[in-house]
Order: C-alpha cells, then sequence, then structure tokens
C-alpha cells in the first residue's frame, strides 16, 4: 500500500483505489467465487465441497473495508480534512472528558497504525463481516486503545449468554422448522393459504 501510494501520489490514488476493487467486485461475480478449476484439474473435485454459503456475496462488505482503509491511510499521508482543534472546542463529549467516537474516528493515524496485522483484522473482524454496520478504519483502530467502560463485566457477561442463548435458537428453528424447505421445494402450492403463509412469515423470519 505503501508503494501504491508513493507511485500513484495524491491525485491517482483515489482513482486507482476505486478502479481495483471494483474490478475485485466484478470479478468476484463474474467467476461465482472463483472455483477451483481454475487452478487446474486436479482441484476440480474441491468444487463439490464448496457449501450452501457463499464468501463472494458477503465479501461486498470487505470490499467497503478495503476502500475505507485505503481512504484514511491516504488522508494520513496527504492532507486531512478535520479540524480537531475546532472540533474539541464545539464537541461536548471532548469538553466534558467524555470518549468522543467522532474524534477517534476523523482523526489521522500515526503510520504504525496501518499495519498488515491491523488492517487484516479489521477486514475479517467476525462481528462485522456479514452484516455490518462499516465502521471506518481509522474508527477501529483507535478504538483498539481505548477500552470500553461503558458496560460493566456483568453485563458483557449478559450479553454473552443471550447471544448464545440466540444461537442455540437459531440453530434448534433451522433444524426442526423446514421453512426453507417447503418453500424451495415448491409444496406450498399445495398447501391451505393459511399453511402458505406461516411458510413465508417462517422464512422471513429465520433469513
Amino acid at each position: 500500500m505503501l508503494l501504491y501510494l508513493q507511485i500513484c501520489g495524491r491525485t491517482k490514488f483515489v482513482f486507482l483505489l476505486w478502479i481495483f476493487n471494483l474490478t475485485f467486485l466484478i470479478c468476484n461475480r463474474v467467476y461465482e467465487g472463483y472455483p477451483f478449476s481454475l487452478f487446474g484439474q486436479n482441484w476440480a473435485y474441491l468444487d463439490n465441497y464448496r457449501g450452501t454459503f457463499r464468501w463472494h456475496i458477503c465479501f461486498n462488505f470487505v470490499i467497503l473495508r478495503m476502500i475505507s482503509f485505503g481512504y484514511d491511510y491516504h488522508w494520513a499521508n496527504y492532507s486531512n480534512r478535520f479540524d480537531k482543534e475546532k472540533h474539541i472546542q464545539r464537541c461536548s463529549n471532548c469538553s466534558s472528558g467524555r470518549t468522543c467516537y467522532q474524534l477517534l474516528q476523523e482523526r489521522s493515524l500515526e503510520n504504525g497504525k496501518f499495519s498488515f496485522t491491523i488492517y487484516l483484522c479489521y477486514l475479517i473482524y467476525a462481528p462485522l463481516y456479514i452484516a455490518g454496520p462499516i465502521v471506518s478504519f481509522n474508527a477501529f483502530a483507535s478504538q483498539l486503545d481505548t477500552p470500553q467502560k461503558t458496560h460493566s463485566l456483568q453485563k458483557v457477561v449478559w450479553y454473552g449468554l443471550r447471544w448464545v442463548f440466540s444461537l442455540m435458537l437459531m440453530e434448534s428453528m433451522t433444524h426442526f422448522f423446514y421453512y426453507n424447505a417447503f418453500a424451495i421445494s415448491g409444496t406450498w402450492k399445495y398447501l391451505s393459504p393459511l399453511d402458505i403463509f406461516i411458510i413465508g412469515y417462517g422464512v422471513s423470519v429465520c433469513i
């Protein structure tokens, strides 16, 4: 990335950043996640074990994070329009001494923060990988050095237990309820309107 920035400079970097990521995104769709047969017939048998989860669909959010990293790195090495002093004067959180996430997000980071390890953590951070929300790289890297003090350990443990319960409930519903099977097989055509409504509601909830 540093070499890329030095070669392209201030004007061409943003343009080439978008071209690269959009090309990557289009290739993901065209090749349907790159079958193993592209790398030789010896690997073609692995295409039968790809599973039902298509990684290139949720990879769209990863593309957005790659663009965010590129922009933040570009602004850190060149101009940053964010006026830190003016923001501190106008922000109630900064004046009261509380953590201001807008300041963490908009300020420029040191070049040491733009390491490959942090970049990789930012791309594949599990809670944000599939559905977001999209967090800029500056905000993500800044919060690594700013531990949260809003929630106590008891609240964090309780939230973890709720997450485990929700996961087990989802697994139980997808195992014992056959909404998607009815919808895909076309069996719903022979059912009553009430049954069709229940199946449609179940599919929308499971999605």
